[in-house]
């Protein structure tokens, strides 16, 4: 008797546990058997075909879920297409699950493009204050029609060479920004003067020898 229930048990096996991926593709891309639906994150996770995993991950609609995958699937291919659902998310509409996923989110990939394709401003905003890559801030400040996102953009961007770049490229329409730009950019150089001039002050003590006075010689080599 085990043995025929055994060799039924056998015959009897959902189609998502066939030992023929295409079967099991197949099934995966469109039954809606509660116990499949409750195993698409391990067939994401340990299915043999990368075929199938795929197909359970488009089917996964737990943000959180994907996140985990797109961070720390061991095939690019799988990282690759979630890092994709998780992006169109944030673009494509906005509910409160987004603040608690996005904290979580560690990649800076995922998260450059969240700050230029979210469509809540809160998380692009969010987004913008976890970015420091100079470049990319320039880029995006070019891009972002939000005046707030822009302050906070412009206030991150500390190198002189990038503000002289976003100079040259920005429409001379857009004179509000332009003029923060340049306001910027005459404060930088104040700045760099007078870290210079103080810097020459410590030199010149060093040089006299008059050591009461407090001298950082790394940042005079520098």
């Amino acid at each position: 008797t085990g043995r025929i229930m055994s060799i039924l048990k056998w015959f009897n096996k959902p189609k998502w546990q066939n030992p023929n991926e295409q079967v099991r593709i197949t099934a995966v891309q469109t039954s809606n058997d509660a116990e499949l639906l409750g195993q698409l994150i391990n067939l994401v996770n340990h299915d043999n075909s990368e075929k199938v995993q795929i197909a359970a991950l488009n089917r996964i609609t737990d943000y959180a879920q994907i996140l985990s995958i797109a961070e720390q699937h061991s095939s690019k291919k799988v990282q690759s297409i979630a890092n994709k659902k998780l992006i169109n998310w944030f673009a494509q509409e906005h509910n409160d699950l987004q603040t608690k996923v996005f904290a979580n989110i560690k990649d800076k990939e995922i998260i450059q493009a969240i700050a230029a394709q979210a469509s809540d401003s809160g998380i692009r905003l969010s987004a913008v204050n976890k970015i420091n890559q100079q470049g990319f801030l320039g880029d995006l400040l070019l891009q972002e029609k939000d005046y707030k996102i822009q302050q906070q953009i412009l206030q991150q961007i500390t190198q002189t060479s990038t503000l002289q770049r976003l100079l040259e490229r920005i429409n001379k329409k857009h004179k509000s920004l332009r003029a923060k730009i340049e306001s910027r950019l005459g404060q930088e150089t104040q700045d760099d003067d007078a870290i210079a001039t103080d810097l020459c002050q410590q030199l010149e003590a060093v040089v006299h020898g008059k050591n009461n006075q407090q001298v950082d010689l790394t940042a005079i080599d520098q």
